[in-house]
């Protein structure tokens, strides 16, 4: 898949992975804009039966892991060049992770943003909204590539894997031929 250019106020769709499909989400969009200092926002918007996604409970902001088992919304990014890049979780509880990745699954490490990413979520009949802020410094200059994705599970505790781009017969969000968006 070409690489996309992204401008602010792009709403871009995500893929089901056709191995793992829903019947529950009518659509899914992504956005994702830059800001100053390396400020990042991404706002997904999920249309569809609502009541039969499991949302998990409101809860602290806080740092957690393994987020993406249950229904998340996320972001790899990474430079231009190089095989280092950052994965973001957002659940829509309010919880976050940021991991650092020396190149492909290598080296995770946790990343610390200077504050906690910003999540707020909206709620009604017909869908969701949650809508992520956060610094990076690691990419406050220079072109980036991101990925956005999404694991939304349903109430019988299916997930569905959401993407940009699926390059692979498996969900496989880290796998750099998905960070198709690129970021002036």
């Amino acid at each position: 898949m070409p690489e996309r250019t992204l401008h602010a106020d792009n709403d871009f769709p995500l893929m089901c992975h056709r191995r793992m499909p829903t019947h529950a989400i009518e659509r899914l969009t992504a956005r994702a804009e830059r800001g100053a200092d390396g400020w990042l926002r991404f706002r997904y918007t999920v249309c569809g039966a609502v009541d039969r996604i499991a949302l998990p409970a409101s809860a602290a902001t806080r740092q957690t892991d393994e987020l993406w088992r249950h229904t998340c919304f996320e972001a790899f990014i990474t430079a231009q060049d190089g095989p280092a890049y950052v994965e973001c979780n957002f659940s829509p509880s309010g919880a976050w992770a940021t991991y650092r990745f020396a190149r492909y699954r290598t080296r995770m490490t946790p990343l610390v943003p200077s504050e906690p990413p910003r999540i707020t979520l909206q709620t009604h009949a017909a869908g969701l909204i949650l809508e992520a802020e956060l610094q990076l410094s690691d990419f406050s200059a220079g072109p980036i590539r991101i990925g956005l994705t999404a694991v939304i599970e349903d109430k019988a505790g299916d997930p569905s894997y959401w993407a940009l781009h699926h390059p692979c017969t498996q969900p496989d969000f880290h796998h750099r031929s998905g960070f198709t968006l690129r970021l002036a």
